[in-house]
Order: C-alpha cells, then sequence, then structure tokens
C-alpha cells in the first residue's frame, strides 16, 4: 500500500489527514500533528506541517539524538524475518498448536459475517478494556460504516478466528512502504482462553517471514492500556524509544505541564531508560 492509499484508508475511517508539499499528516488531537507515517524521519525546521499547529504544535521523529527534545514510544515486532514456532518456549508452543487444533483462522470478505459476528466480538472487547479510540464503534450502524470501509481496500488483510463456526477474534494487518501495520485486533472475553488472538498473530508473523520489503511489524504505541501492552509483550513486542522532536504554541506549553501533566508526559515520552522501567513494572503489576 502507498501513502497515498494509507491515507485515503485513514481518512473514510475519519482520520483528519493533511497533504502538505507532499507530506502526509495526520491529527492526534486538536490543532496537534504527527507524521501520517509513524516512522517518518524530519530534521527539525526542514518540514510543512499543517498551518494551524501553530494553535497547538506538532511532533515527529528526527534522524539523531542531538536533534531531539522528546521520544516516542512504539511496540513494534523486529527481527521476524527468522521466526519459527519451533523456537519459542515450550509453553508457548504447546498454545499455540492447540489453538491451531482448536480453532479455523480465514480471511474475512463478506460484509454482513464481518458485521454480525464481529460487533458481538468488538463489544466483548470494549466492555473488557474500555479501549477508547474509535469507541463508536460499539454502536452496530458506525461499526458497519468502518466494515464497509476496510473491505473495500482490497490490500488489507482481515483475518478472523472461529470457534465451532463463530468469530472469536478478528485481527487486521497491511502493509505501508517498509512496515507491516498491525492495525486492529480485537477478542472475545468469553474465548480468551483459546488464544485466539496470540494465533492471529503468530499467522500473521509466518506469512511476514517471506515478506522481504518489510522491516518491522508495527503494533501501536505503548502506554495505551495496560492490558492491551501487556498483550503486545506477551506476543513478542520490543517496546521502543525512537528520538523526536515537538513544537507547542508558547501560550499552550505552561498550562499544559501544570494542568494536564499527563498528557503532557505523554507527549515527550520516555527514554529509553524510563521505558525499560516502565516494560519492567508493568510486567511485574501484571503478574500479581
Amino acid at each position: 500500500m502507498s501513502i497515498g492509499e494509507y491515507a485515503d484508508l485513514e481518512a473514510r475511517n475519519g482520520t483528519r489527514v493533511f497533504r502538505v508539499n507532499g507530506g502526509w499528516w495526520r491529527q492526534v488531537r486538536p490543532f496537534f500533528y504527527r507524521p501520517l507515517f509513524p516512522f517518518t524521519r524530519i530534521v527539525p525546521g526542514a518540514f510543512s506541517a499543517p498551518l494551524s499547529f501553530r494553535l497547538g504544535g506538532y511532533q515527529h521523529l528526527v534522524p539523531g539524538l542531538k536533534m531531539a527534545n522528546s521520544h516516542i514510544n512504539y511496540f513494534i515486532l523486529d527481527d521476524f524475518h527468522r521466526y519459527s514456532l519451533d523456537k519459542k518456549s515450550k509453553k508457548r508452543r504447546k498454545g499455540i498448536r492447540k489453538a491451531l487444533r482448536d480453532l479455523e483462522v480465514r480471511q474475512v470478505n463478506d460484509l454482513e459475517e464481518f458485521v454480525t459476528a464481529g460487533h458481538k466480538v468488538y463489544l466483548s472487547f470494549y466492555q473488557r478494556t474500555r479501549y477508547f479510540w474509535k469507541n463508536e464503534r460499539t454502536r452496530i450502524d458506525e461499526f458497519r460504516k468502518w466494515a464497509k470501509v476496510i473491505l473495500s481496500f482490497p490490500k488489507l488483510l482481515i483475518l478472523g478466528a472461529f470457534y465451532q463456526g463463530k468469530m472469536i477474534a478478528a485481527g487486521i494487518s497491511y502493509l505501508v512502504e517498509d512496515t507491516i501495520i498491525y492495525a486492529t485486533y480485537f477478542s472475545s472475553t468469553e474465548h480468551l482462553v483459546l488464544n485466539a488472538s496470540e494465533l492471529i498473530c503468530h499467522i500473521i508473523r509466518e506469512r511476514a517471514v517471506g515478506c522481504d520489503q518489510a522491516k518491522r511489524i508495527y503494533l501501536g504505541n505503548f502506554g495505551i492500556t495496560s492490558g492491551i501492552d501487556f498483550f503486545k509483550l506477551r506476543i513478542d513486542g520490543r517496546a521502543i524509544s525512537e528520538p523526536a522532536f515537538f513544537h507547542i504554541n508558547p501560550v499552550l506549553c505552561w498550562p499544559l505541564r501544570r494542568f494536564s501533566r499527563k498528557m503532557y508526559r505523554r507527549i515527550v515520552g520516555l527514554d529509553a531508560d524510563e521505558l525499560e522501567s516502565a516494560v519492567s513494572d508493568l510486567q511485574q503489576s501484571l503478574k500479581k
């Protein structure tokens, strides 16, 4: 998928995207922008962001640490070209092989099947995680609108996991430039013990082994919710801290730091040592 196709997909899914002098940006908060493609690196000052950033701000990755005044924290799967289930622990192998026996995973292309079965799974996922992003999809009409969009893009891989003929999980991925984006995954709380989400990720990783164009599998940002972060760790996601540059309207900067510390901290991000500590704390807290 080209950047232009990716921009079209995101725009049709409700993301505010902007093309400025050939570069694509997304609005992540009102008047605050990041490049549409998450791994775009820009030298500070050598950019053209949407003009309304002057009311808010922008942030992007930079080529070197000396240019940075912040960090962006991602989860990725790297070294996936050598992925093999045989290299995993005995417990992981046993769990995934059992899931392979118990479940059917196949590509979903039918709108009514995806809406009828998928919406129930999405509701279960939302009630478990309270995942805030695009929570309007909990409404069947909005879920259908979204389903129509994604099914109209043939370059998306939409996988469903089925138990006794019933969908219990879904995962959506696609290749943009040199990155496989594992964009969406949701599963039924009732069937978590069947490891459907991990099985879908396993199948995506097996398919990615032969994809020479891809350098990484992108799993999204660190710090969404503890449960989602833990799942990404469990499927071997590696939390990384990338050097970034951000600018915020000076009129907003002080009150943001004073009264919205959590949001400001999310923008500034964690350096490598801070991120390692946060990941360790997360692992320990969820093991209790």
